[in-house]
């Protein structure tokens, strides 16, 4: 189908646009569990997690440029973050597959887990966060971004008043209490 630009541009905004700003504004920790081939968009969305447990059987591809494209999904804005310019450079314009333990000595998983015991640790990994103060993770999910995206004067008056919120929370009375 081919498209006018500012009708792909919709286009785009609205399918995979959509996607990585919901992931990424999510307000609690997003988990993503990687099993088979993970390309294209496909790889973007765990990049965009906090945590991506990959099955000893997880590849992963930036296949856009053998598909005459540029990567989408906020792939490039992720990998960049997680591994620096030079290397995500060669990921994206060689698209070659990256093996599970390649990709996690490349920082771009969180564990590599046998096949069969993906989904254990996966519902493990959910018990232990769900068993947290979720307005702390989610606060500190917010620190996270800022912490890539703004200079330090500003992360540190931001970090200032997210503390200060969660002192006085009852999250925070009630840790103090339970340590």
């Amino acid at each position: 189908i081919a498209l006018d630009p500012p009708a792909g541009v919709a286009r785009m905004q609205r399918g995979v646009g959509a996607i990585a700003r919901a992931l990424a504004a999510m307000e609690k920790p997003v988990i993503s569990a990687v099993r088979g081939y993970a390309v294209g968009f496909g790889w973007s969305m765990p990049l965009a997690s906090d945590f991506v447990l990959a099955s000893d059987t997880a590849r992963f591809s930036m296949v856009f440029s053998k598909r005459g494209l540029a990567p989408d999904g906020g792939a490039l804005h992720f990998l960049v973050r997680h591994m620096g310019h030079l290397r995500a450079k060669e990921l994206v314009y060689t698209g070659r597959m990256v093996a599970a333990d390649e990709a996690l000595s490349l920082g771009l998983v969180t564990r590599v887990i046998p096949d069969a015991e993906l989904e254990t640790q996966v519902e493990a990994l959910c018990a232990d966060l769900l068993a947290r103060p979720t307005r702390a993770l989610g606060m500190s999910r917010m620190l996270f971004e800022a912490a890539t995206s703004s200079n330090i004067d500003h992360y540190l008056e931001l970090e200032a008043f997210v503390q200060s919120l969660l002192n006085q929370s009852e999250d925070y009375r009630e840790a103090v209490a339970a340590f």
